[in-house]
């Protein structure tokens, strides 16, 4: 093997996690000592050990049980390939749909997956098609939905995917398609990645270069175990990509382009910011600048997280797009067909003066609240907006819809279980 193919093998493995560290020290003479591997024209790609994750029964039963449909499709005379999994209730025309990083697979969100369609969600997770063009993507996504005849979508955006779904929630601004906005690590300009090679340089670059790039962006420093545990899955995962899909996403992330926040307010969107309190690839300044283009968003926050928090706190991931998505229960764009679920919403809202799912002025409330999710403290506290006052409607406030998906639970001041209609939400669980 090339000297220089095991310098960046082993640049690769230093960036991963303390985990991945152990397992690929003195990756030199671990080669020399036939290190389980198989060759693909001239390049050679090693067997590294099963991450925790892909060895846990949760994804084995998710990989045996959902099925991964491959999709092609015609776009102004070219053919696109999908590759996507559609679980759930098909009588449900307004799912959620992932859209994952740069680095990620459709099979990062198999937690959301298995957690929301046990309560009747209709999720859909899908791989990127080969495209080279941020307005070529949005077509060729728009031509999907179209095939699947959705009434209306709700998505959810990791990086890269979070910068998609603002670009087709833009796009779709005449028919309103896009009803919410669930964006997590997000950016709104390209131009925060300047640093990065050309558009031109990344497709001609070899793919393990490409891996390396990616890589480089990961902590060096040890982790909470669940954080390094989500980083070694994505890692694993990006050794499925091809150099085209890694080119292909490369260029859509790098290539000058940004999001006209306008186009997206004007419609009323519900959007939801998910940020996490440690270190993740995003600046500080891009962080906050997504913050500014959306000031009305619920912002939802994790103690812990990293770059992956849907894999690594899923639980709570879980409860936060619940929580985000109450509105539209007992909405003919419900994307949820649990009929006790979407009845108790039916009634709440009907006494409650919302309509199509949306409040009204009057009924929204800017009021933060703070959620604390350690066993000591199980109700939520408010931090800002003085004391709440009880109105008749709280009484008929429909409690979380299942505690099948997660072991936490919202609680008002009146000690009942329901989904908060708050728009800051924080979760600070101190229980690690």
């Amino acid at each position: 093997m090339p000297s220089w193919w095991i310098t960046a093998l082993a640049g690769k493995c230093h960036v991963t996690t303390h985990n991945a560290q152990a397992r690929a020290r003195n990756i030199q003479e671990r080669i020399g000592e036939n290190l389980p591997g198989e060759r693909s024209g001239s390049a050679w790609r090693l067997h590294f050990p099963a991450t925790a994750i892909t060895q846990s029964g949760e994804y084995k039963s998710f990989r045996a049980t959902v099925p991964k449909r491959r999709i092609d499709l015609e776009y102004k005379r070219k053919e696109y390939t999908f590759k996507i999994y559609d679980y759930g209730p098909k009588s449900v025309t307004s799912p959620i749909i992932f859209f994952p990083p740069v680095s990620g697979t459709a099979d990062v969100f198999f937690r959301q997956i298995v957690s929301l369609t046990t309560e009747g969600f209709r999720c859909i997770a899908i791989d990127y098609p080969i495209t080279w063009s941020v307005e070529e993507f949005v077509g060729v996504t728009l031509t999907l939905f179209r095939q699947f005849r959705f009434t209306k979508i709700h998505l959810v955006g990791a990086s890269l995917g979070a910068f998609l779904v603002q670009k087709i929630a833009e796009q779709t601004k005449r028919e309103r398609l896009v009803q919410s906005l669930t964006i997590i690590n997000g950016f709104t300009d390209t131009s925060a990645f300047k640093s990065a090679p050309s558009a031109l340089v990344v497709q001609m670059m070899p793919g393990f270069m490409l891996k390396r790039m990616l890589l480089l962006n990961l902590p060096e420093d040890p982790q909470h175990s669940a954080v390094a545990d989500s980083i070694d899955f994505v890692v694993e995962q990006l050794e499925t990509l091809t150099q085209r899909e890694l080119a292909s996403r490369l260029t859509l992330n790098i290539k000058p382009s940004y999001v006209d926040p306008g186009s997206i307010i004007e419609q009323n969107m519900k959007v939801m910011v998910v940020d996490v309190r440690d270190k993740c690839a995003l600046s500080n300044e891009v962080r906050l600048e997504m913050l500014k283009y959306y000031p009305n968003a619920r912002l939802a926050y994790f103690k812990h997280g990293g770059n992956f928090p849907y894999l690594a706190m899923a639980s709570e991931m879980d409860m936060f797009l619940k929580v985000h998505l109450q509105e539209f229960y007992g909405t003919n764009i419900s994307p949820s067909a649990d009929e006790q679920l979407n009845a108790r919403f039916r009634e709440y809202n009907s006494s409650s003066n919302l309509s199509d799912g949306f409040a009204s002025p009057k009924n929204q409330t800017e009021e933060t609240v703070h959620i604390s999710t350690s066993a000591n403290n199980g109700h939520a506290k408010q931090v800002a907006g003085g004391e709440p006052s009880k109105t008749p409607s709280d009484d008929n406030k429909p409690a979380l819809c299942s505690a099948k998906a997660t072991t936490k639970q919202i609680y008002d001041d009146f000690g009942q279980p329901v989904l908060s209609k708050h728009k800051h939400i924080v979760d600070d669980d101190e229980t690690f």
